[in-house]
């Protein structure tokens, strides 16, 4: 492997004037030389990318051959982070979110880690920002490659986040069709899944070299839960039926897991009727064991079934008496 591969840092943004400045000096701060950054601005109608063009023209002057902005319509981000990666020309691919910031070292360690290794994809330990404290997280380590995917599905462990994660560009455009999701929230699990099953070697360092702003999912309203469980559900819909196409489902043996957590998220978050379409799932999840291999809590599967048997008896008889058995109360957080 080169030693010195390029790196592509792409940045969607939309309306981060309140964070894109220290973002962009983290990256325009990088110890790494061999590195060009995308920003794709997605529509921002405040002084986003005012900010980072004052950084350009000031403090950051030399790095003016190595940024490129290319301004889209608002599309989401979905669309933004296609726009891109398509638009990247780095051996590596790497993608931050607007209103994080990183360590001055992290695409410096990352790519001695993937030379060193000869790893396509390389992880690295992070930080969630809050308001008033900042704590140390890590992404586990796992055997192989499918208990790992269980755990990205049941949203434990190891994160769908695209930000703590350099791979190579080769993985997006070659081995076939890659997905790229059409629903805003986890669309990075999408992405990762995929990344994971076509990576030849993944490896992972000790160093925590990211800072994710978790204050800004604190406060989510009653209305912002029901789309990113939405999201979630048909993302994970998405996918599936995308490797079902196209033959040989890799996903095939956690079948059960991926349907059991696609069926919890629905009821925990009073989504059934996403799933009225699709009643294989229901049966599926219906005729699974509780076992804790699942990685979702006994008392939950336990739950999950009396919901499930409830909703069927419903759509069965239309008795409304039936309906607080499988429907939640959703509290909103504050």
């Amino acid at each position: 492997m080169n030693t010195n591969p390029s790196v592509s840092v792409v940045v969607p943004v939309y309306n981060a004037e309140k964070y894109i400045g220290k973002c962009c000096e983290s990256i325009f701060s990088q110890t790494y030389d061999n590195f060009e950054v995308v920003i794709v601005n997605d529509g921002s109608t405040d002084r986003s990318m005012e900010i980072v063009r004052g950084l350009l023209d000031g403090k950051f002057a030399h790095m003016k051959p190595r940024v490129r902005i290319i301004n889209q319509e608002n599309q989401g981000s979905p669309v933004a982070r296609h726009t891109g990666i398509s638009n990247a020309t780095g051996e590596f691919i790497i993608q931050f979110d607007a209103d994080d910031w990183v360590s001055r070292k992290i695409i410096e360690k990352m790519v001695a880690t993937a030379v060193r290794e000869d790893a396509d994809f390389v992880v690295c330990k992070y930080y969630n920002v809050y308001r008033n404290w900042i704590i140390p997280r890590r992404e586990k380590r796992f055997k192989d490659r499918l208990s790992l995917l269980e755990s990205l599905f049941s949203h434990r462990h190891f994160r769908a986040f695209l930000w703590d994660k350099l791979v190579k560009r080769s993985l997006f455009f070659e081995g076939g069709e890659f997905l790229f999701p059409r629903y805003p929230m986890c669309e990075d699990m999408v992405m990762v899944a995929q990344l994971v099953l076509r990576a030849k070697k993944i490896a992972f360092i000790n160093d925590r070299m990211y800072y994710y702003r978790y204050e800004n999912t604190t406060s989510l309203s009653y209305n912002k839960v029901a789309k990113r469980n939405t999201d979630i559900i048909l993302n994970k819909l998405d996918l599936w039926d995308f490797y079902e196409k196209n033959g040989d489902n890799p996903l095939a043996p956690i079948r059960d897991s991926y349907m059991l957590h696609i069926a919890w998220v629905a009821f925990k978050g009073n989504l059934t009727d996403l799933l009225d379409s699709r009643p294989e799932i229901l049966e599926t999840v219906r005729q699974l064991p509780v076992d804790r291999k699942y990685l979702l809590e006994i008392r939950n599967q336990k739950k999950l079934h009396s919901q499930i048997d409830a909703y069927l008896k419903y759509k069965e008889t239309g008795d409304p008496s039936l309906i607080p058995l499988f429907r939640v109360d959703i509290v909103e957080r504050r």
